[in-house]
């Protein structure tokens, strides 16, 4: 893309020259240069330039401007490609050149601002998600909710240039949920372990006249999720990441509303939940 630039510039210069004649100089001006640049056409103010620079080698301030406006093309790329150490560092160097276009230098300015705002708000994002990440690590789910919380509610954070973060933070906010229901499953496992061992010898003396005598015992409410024997750890991570994926915490759902929900899919063949499943 560059040298597609350097050429087309090269080629305007040379078509500039052929039209004047011997007065470039009266054709061609400084202010023509300025003009192109207060409208950020610096692609034609390089070539404008450049003719002057062709006619006039030793121009020093065409000279200076045409360092500038290199460095003020290749910062705009650096911008696009949300590489803003190497714009920052261009932008500096287009702002210390003597002798050059003081409109050029105002703009870079400008631009520099933009940049450093960038930067510092990627600092801080990135900030965020490793005090989210480390927490996990250190199996602190509300901490890492609550740094994950912080950052994903930042008005900006789906803007392009902060795309990776905020892909890799609804990565670690599944992953959480993920790790937050396993945990909690096992604690409700081993609870109900521990309690069905305490009382295994006088339920299973006193079932028989318990069932005959509480009708309640047969009631929906008290029976477990009809056809959830076949729904594993792996069926409720899938739908903790199909609730992420619509843009809603899992955690707020119970393993026994994420059975229901799996079953209800499952009844109209679907392999994903949906909200609807959920109510």
């Amino acid at each position: 893309m560059k040298k597609s630039l350097t050429g087309l510039t090269a080629l305007f210069a040379a078509l500039i020259l052929a039209g004047c004649g011997n007065q470039t100089q009266a054709t061609v001006s400084q202010s023509q240069v300025t003009d192109a640049i207060t409208a950020k056409n610096y692609g034609k103010a390089e070539g404008l330039n450049a003719a002057i620079l062709l006619d006039k080698k030793d121009n020093k301030t065409a000279k200076a401007t045409d360092k500038q406006l290199k460095a003020m093309i290749d910062a705009e790329d650096d911008i696009r490609n949300h590489d803003f150490d190497k714009a920052k560092t261009k932008l500096n160097d287009l702002i210390d050149t003597k002798n050059g276009s003081s409109k050029l230098v105002k703009l870079a300015k400008s631009r520099l601002k933009t940049v450093n705002t960038y930067i510092k708000t990627t600092t801080t994002y990135n900030h965020l998600l490793d005090d989210a990440k480390k927490a996990y690590s250190q199996k602190d789910y509300k901490t890492a909710n609550s740094a994950l919380k912080t950052l994903l509610s930042e008005t900006n954070i789906n803007e392009e240039a902060y795309q990776p973060i905020y892909t890799a933070a609804l990565e670690l906010q599944a992953s959480v949920a993920t790790a937050q229901g396993a945990a909690a499953s096992s604690t409700a496992s081993a609870e109900s372990s521990s309690v069905a061992a305490e009382s295994s010898s006088s339920s299973s003396q006193s079932s028989s006249s318990s069932d005959s005598s509480n009708p309640a015992a047969n009631s929906p409410e008290n029976k477990p999720v009809t056809g959830s024997t076949d729904i594993t750890d792996a069926d409720l991570a899938n739908a903790r990441k199909d609730i992420t994926d619509l843009g809603e915490n899992p955690a707020y759902w119970s393993p026994n509303d994420l059975k229901r929900a799996i079953l209800k899919a499952r009844s109209e063949n679907r392999t994903h939940i949906t909200m609807d499943d959920l109510k």
